[in-house]
């Protein structure tokens, strides 16, 4: 989907601003990466002898109450452990974020990292249908800037809910990927949503059947306005939607309209966004806008491009559907 040039364009500018503005900070960012990797590897130094200790003293057999014991002391290891590993972790990852990432953003212009969630609160994801079993919800980056002339506000989300019970207890996630808000110059009067696989819609509003029986097995709509869907939902929209849903790696799609905003849900939760996209794990549950990981070494150049990589792809789906024209879409 994306066009070779531009992103030709943006990596060339990449390149200018990584050899002026990056690279003076890596050799003191780098000294930090490194004792931060250090720490992390010696929890899972100091935990792997002890859970190996722990069971080879199991099957030797031990006295019963020492074998509670020694449970405890393992279990409160491994927690020790597990917590200062997440801690630095994050906080490793934070700041080289807050130091790198901004440089790359701006790339793309006034595009910048945004202290403040931009993307829905749960209650009013839930409230329009979308992930109905979702009860937590967890927002890494925001990203903020203006794409033709629009604003934008993009926000990494997890929303997830627990099933079982007990120690068959386990977490869900319901979708995982980025929610889009595009503020237009056009003002809606009512609400319609636009979502892959509804199971539920919000009291008030009314299901739509459109005129493509094939966008109306993939889509679910619903609106309190069935006029101003229907002007939303133009042919070409929904062709273009279609087209979305196949080529661009994005599990499913949702929009709703509700005033001058438009809300995109674009979700790669069980896709292959990771290689597609050129996302990269970094040991943490997040994978978009990442500038490195702490066991790698921060003159990768590479894995400072992913984020233009992503921006690239969201802002070819934005124009794919047409979604930063103002009116008529």
């Amino acid at each position: 989907m994306a066009e070779p040039e531009a992103i030709k364009n943006y990596e060339q500018k990449f390149e200018e601003v990584y050899a002026s503005k990056i690279k003076p900070k890596l050799a003191a960012l780098e000294k930090e990466r490194i004792r931060a990797s250090r720490m992390c590897s010696a929890c899972i130094i100091i935990v792997l002898p002890v859970v190996f200790g722990a069971i080879l003293f199991a099957l030797m057999g031990i006295n019963d109450d020492y074998a509670f014991i020694l449970f405890c002391l393992v279990f409160l290891a491994i927690i020790i452990a597990v917590k200062i590993y997440n801690s630095v972790n994050k906080k490793y990852r934070c700041k080289i974020k807050s130091h790198l990432l901004p440089f790359v953003l701006s790339v793309f212009g006034d595009f910048r990292i945004d202290s403040g969630a931009a993307s829905m609160p749960l209650n009013i994801i839930q409230k329009y249908g979308l992930f109905p079993a979702a009860r937590a919800k967890v927002d890494d980056d925001h990203i903020s800037g203006t794409y033709e002339g629009i604003s934008v506000n993009i926000t990494e989300t997890r929303l997830t809910h627990s099933e079982g019970s007990k120690n068959n207890r386990r977490t869900v996630v319901d979708f995982y990927g980025l929610v889009i808000k595009l503020k237009q110059a056009k003002k809606y009067s009512g609400v319609t949503v636009v979502a892959s696989s509804m199971s539920s819609c919000s009291k008030g509003l009314e299901k739509v059947e459109l005129e493509d029986a094939e966008f109306n097995q993939i889509f679910d709509v619903y609106t309190n306005d069935q006029v101003e869907a229907r002007y939303l939902l133009t042919t070409a929209l929904m062709e273009r939607m279609k087209v979305v849903c196949t080529n661009s790696g994005v599990r499913r799609i949702s929009c709703i309209f509700i005033n001058d905003i438009c809300y995109l849900f674009l979700d790669y939760k069980d896709t292959d966004a990771s290689s597609s996209l050129q996302c990269q794990r970094y040991d943490t549950e997040f994978v978009f806008f990442e500038v490195g990981g702490i066991f790698q070494p921060l003159d990768n150049k590479d894995a400072m491009k992913a984020p233009i990589m992503q921006l690239s792809h969201i802002f070819d789906i934005i124009q794919c559907l047409k979604l930063s024209q103002n009116i008529g879409l």
